[in-house]
């Protein structure tokens, strides 16, 4: 396949560039190609973390409850970020879910906290009740400090906090 990619940009680059490679030109570059794609995709084996036996694996909650795990992802050179979340019982069955693309976050914190507000607006809709929230320890941290915090992560962290005290049996 990566063979007929290089053939396929030569012939490209002919076309619209008046650029061409030789053959064995070509073929050194879809080698060169191929052999950083496998040495990107090498498995690594890491030894195991004294504490961390096996793979880490979701934990359902106690029976009645629901788990919400939110997510969000943010890198600083896009305009925007993604954010998930998914609800699960506690025999880990599908409840509800969502994903989002969101424009201006300006760090990983707000993106976790989007998230986050996201699912507790989910939650508040389908009116589900005892519900846990997991997510990003850095924003659970800051959903829980006291005190006025005036930045853009503090005025979501107010909207969360107003959320939790309008919805009943909802944790984080």
């Amino acid at each position: 396949m990566m063979l007929l990619w290089g053939l396929w940009k030569n012939r490209n680059d002919k076309l619209w560039n008046n650029l061409s490679k030789p053959g064995p030109a070509i073929v050194a570059h879809t080698l060169a190609w191929y052999e950083e794609f496998t040495q990107a995709n090498k498995p690594t084996v890491q030894p195991a973390s004294p504490k961390l036996k096996g793979r880490p694996s979701w934990n359902p909650p106690l029976p009645g409850m629901l788990h919400l795990n939110t997510d969000g992802a943010f890198v600083p050179s896009l305009n925007y970020s993604g954010m998930g979340g998914v609800i699960r019982n506690e025999n880990g069955e599908f409840i509800a879910g969502f994903s989002s693309r969101k424009s201006h976050v300006v760090s990983a914190l707000h993106a976790d906290l989007l998230a986050i507000k996201h699912g507790l607006e989910l939650i508040q809709a389908l009116e589900l009740t005892n519900v846990i929230i997991l997510s990003c320890l850095v924003a659970t941290k800051a959903i829980g400090e006291p005190g006025e915090n005036l930045s853009l992560p503090g005025i979501l962290v107010e909207n969360i906090n107003d959320l939790l005290h309008e919805l009943s049996a909802v944790g984080i």
